[in-house]
């Protein structure tokens, strides 16, 4: 009998671009050192696993304004923004990858974020989708207070971004 790897906690972000290397590409831009990156290229999709007990809202906020950066200056055809969905659940170490509710979640969360309106309006240059239960824990601190709407179907929340900025709270 196969024995399981130990379940744990993590941060995934999920990544589809017309263009492949992107988060990876935004994790270097952004200092970003957290994740353990894995490359679906036929599904043109980028996962990115944080290790256990990283900041959150400081991890989600950095990368947001790191893609939005990274895709504003990326070239792409017209109409599709780069898509980034947020998760946090229980993954699984695999001999191929990583596993888990966790990563069917925030797949599911991009395939539901690719439907949501503005995702695919001219000027959109990146639509991230967060779900509720991580929206909740860190949207306070990452500024999230304005511009997300209810995804209510994929229980999440969702912005569409025009260009370079680092969509963080801005002092008052």
């Amino acid at each position: 009998m196969t024995q399981m790897s130990p379940g744990v906690r993590r941060l995934c972000v999920c990544v589809r671009a017309a263009r492949p290397g992107l988060l990876d590409r935004a994790c270097q831009e952004g200092g970003i050192r957290w994740l353990y990156l894995e490359h679906v290229p036929a599904q043109r999709l980028e996962l990115g696993f944080a290790a256990p007990g990283v900041d959150e809202a400081e991890l989600v906020t950095t990368l947001v304004a790191s893609l939005r950066a990274v895709a504003s200056g990326a070239a792409r055809p017209a109409g599709t923004a780069v898509l980034a969905a947020f998760h946090v659940g229980i993954t699984r170490v695999q001999d191929d990858g990583m596993s888990g509710v966790a990563v069917t979640r925030v797949r599911e969360l991009l395939a539901d974020l690719s439907r949501a309106p503005g995702s695919s309006q001219p000027g959109t240059v990146l639509a991230v989708g967060v779900s509720d239960t991580l929206f909740r824990d860190i949207g306070a601190e990452c500024g999230f207070a304005a511009g997300w709407a209810a995804l209510a179907p994929a229980q999440a929340w969702y912005r569409a971004y025009g260009g370079p900025g680092d969509g963080r709270k801005r002092p008052a």
